[in-house]
């Protein structure tokens, strides 16, 4: 909807909502490529298509500049749609030991990205994976006493909007600390545990 119809996502409620990106997930041949495409043409945006193999750059720091490359293009042929196939082998979990390079090309292009709200002229991200669970949560991460049903349980009376600050309050809870995991303490106050 933000793609179709823009300027309704240009003010109130749903100007701080946008949504900058969507991923498209299946098996090969499924395609998923195609649909990109189909997205492109019926909102009428232009679309870049970035494979990792082209991010991916033999010098170091010249990953980050290429990314910067990329979100600078697609915001001066706004609207853009940026594509990425196979989005799995460039923003893959991080592991402990893994190479500097590669862990600083999947931070820019998550601070491209994350910055994306601020201007009229971002672009909209897809990406395309056959192995979601393998991307990058780039985020936090549930702690053992965290569970969905729990959360549910907690939360049988709470507004969407309730649980959306929910959420945010859970993860500004833990910024400070290395890991960034979620307890259930995380996402309750002791005042909203009492009427949860």
């Amino acid at each position: 909807m933000s793609l179709l119809r823009p300027k309704a996502f240009g003010h109130g409620i749903l100007a701080g909502n946008k949504v900058t990106g969507a991923i498209l997930w299946g098996p090969p041949g499924t395609g998923k490529s195609l649909l990109a495409r189909g997205v492109a043409r019926q909102a009428s945006f232009n679309m870049i298509l970035a494979s990792t193999a082209e991010l991916w750059q033999k010098c170091h720091g010249e990953d980050e500049k290429v990314i910067k490359a990329l979100f600078s293009m697609a915001r001066k042929i706004h609207p853009t749609i940026v594509f990425i196939d196979e989005a799995d082998a460039m923003l893959g979990t991080r592991k402990a030991g893994e190479r500097r390079h590669i862990r600083a090309m999947l931070n820019q292009f998550l601070v491209e990205w994350d910055g994306l709200t601020s201007g009229k002229d971002s672009p909209f991200i897809l990406l395309a994976t056959n192995r979601p669970f393998d991307l990058d949560p780039a985020g936090e991460t549930l702690g053992p006493d965290v569970t969905i049903e729990k959360l549910v349980k907690l939360t049988s009376r709470y507004s969407g909007s309730e649980l959306k600050n929910m959420c945010v309050t859970a993860g500004q809870s833990v910024l400070g600390s290395r890991r960034r995991i979620l307890r259930t303490e995380s996402f309750f106050s002791p005042f909203q545990i009492g009427n949860g």
